[in-house]
């Protein structure tokens, strides 16, 4: 720690006790764990990282807090995919696990929060990834809906899409891997995760319209360069063409690009 960021470090060591005086983590403890998290702004979420901090080190006031705070309201995350309490109930001890308990010489997943977003947008994205890893196995068909209304009453795309369904594929994951760090968490945190705009804006500190503006980007640079790939990998006359990137842009829509995405997370 620099002379210059101990003051800064002090006061909001100062400013997270305060809003946890229950909380009995050392002040040298905390200073070093904000100081290992802290960055050129004061973006900080400080209060959430006492509390995340607190936690890693076990502290049970602060394990009730955290349980009573984030991981009671997990199954109002979990309706869009499951609605039973057995399920919401499995999601929450497996989290609670995972935050909370480390594994394999693995630190507590709680320690790799950063404090940069919120801490209950944090929890709900781990939420959901674990829901839909425990799902995939399993999943029934109202949560990964085909494209077959699209396109059943058009032969022509039929043929199409069973005789290019692994070029489009490979297309689509050379796409996706050509995207920004940024562009291809927006299209998890949006297609996979189900966070609305508002939730993500808050993650990356601006306001929704920016959000939406850079969703749309990385959505359509997503579509264009899958095209690209696509037409790269095929010899198609213009005609055929014209109709695989009709099908294509049917397999755009936000159930597609969803189901894309975690075919493509879990190749």
């Amino acid at each position: 720690m620099t002379d210059g960021a101990a003051p800064r470090i002090a006061a909001l060591v100062g400013r997270a006790r305060a809003a946890w005086p229950e909380l009995a983590v050392d002040d040298a403890r905390f200073a070093a764990y904000l100081a290992l998290r802290l960055g050129d702004d004061d973006g900080l979420y400080v209060e959430d990282l006492y509390l995340a901090c607190a936690c890693v080190d076990q502290l049970p006031r602060a394990l009730a807090a955290f349980d009573e705070r984030y991981l009671r309201v997990v199954p109002r995350y979990l309706v869009r995919l499951d609605r039973s309490a057995s399920f919401a109930d499995e999601v929450r001890q497996r989290l609670r696990e995972r935050l909370f308990v480390g594994s394999d010489g693995e630190p507590a997943r709680l320690s790799s929060y950063s404090g940069r977003g919120p801490l209950g947008t944090w929890v709900r994205v781990a939420a959901i990834r674990l829901a839909l890893n425990l799902r995939r196995s399993d999943r029934d068909a109202s949560l990964a809906p085909t494209d077959e209304p699209m396109i059943a009453g058009n032969p022509e795309l039929l043929l199409l899409r069973h005789r290019h369904r692994a070029d489009f594929n490979a297309a689509f994951a050379l796409a996706v891997a050509t995207l920004s760090v940024e562009q291809r968490q927006l299209l998890r945190l949006h297609f996979l995760d189900a966070l609305s705009l508002g939730e993500m804006a808050a993650l990356h500190h601006v306001d929704k319209s920016t959000v939406s503006r850079r969703l749309q980007v990385a959505r359509e640079a997503l579509f264009a360069e899958t095209e690209r790939r696509l037409r790269a990998r095929l010899n198609l006359g213009d005609g055929e063409a014209g109709s695989l990137i009709r099908l294509m842009r049917s397999h755009f829509g936000d159930v597609s690009v969803a189901r894309l995405l975690r075919a493509n997370d879990a190749a």
